[in-house]
């Protein structure tokens, strides 16, 4: 197992969408048992993120929101307030396809000069929400976070990162 913990982000609102995110169905599967299968290959604690109702329904340590109503940033925050870990894989429960394959992929671009491994997509956006983070970005974000606004792009364009198809890597401050 690598050194790192799974958090799977499962509040929100799912306005959008109608119904609980969380709870979709994917073949057999919830969309949340999916990404959980795929973490726990790979990793020895899996919880999931800001869960509304009964967190004993997923089967997974349930970490609360430690700040509502801040959507995803809010549950990144969560997960790396409550990570044991150096390092925190954090994955949003409407990515079930996300795999252990593409997870160990980020996990191999690991480094001590980085924040995070944030994958960016073929339009060029990053995807804060299927990455790996350093634990300790928490506490440096956090004081930004309750400061400042909550746009989790201008965050993660304050962590030192890189990510597959990036344009580069960019070394930590220090």
């Amino acid at each position: 197992m690598l050194d790192v913990e799974g958090f799977i982000l499962v509040g929100g609102a799912s306005s959008r969408m109608g119904s609980d995110k969380a709870q979709l169905m994917f073949g057999t599967q919830t969309g949340v048992q999916r990404i959980a299968a795929e973490l726990t290959a790979l990793t020895n604690r899996v919880c999931v993120v800001g869960s509304r109702g009964n967190p004993e329904d997923s089967g997974f340590e349930n970490v609360p929101d430690v700040l509502e109503h801040w959507g995803a940033l809010g549950g990144i925050h969560s997960a790396l307030a409550a990570c044991q870990t150096t390092w925190a894989f954090v994955v949003a429960c409407d990515l079930p396809l996300v795999t252990s394959e593409l997870l160990s992929r980020l996990w191999q671009m690991n480094s001590d000069k980085l924040d995070a491994i944030v994958p960016i997509q073929p339009d060029g956006r990053p995807q804060p929400l299927c990455a790996v983070y350093r634990r300790e970005v928490n506490s440096e974000e956090a004081a930004r976070l309750s400061a400042t606004d909550c746009d989790r792009r201008a965050c993660t364009t304050r962590v030192a990162g890189a990510g597959p198809n990036a344009l580069g890597r960019t070394s930590r401050a220090g």
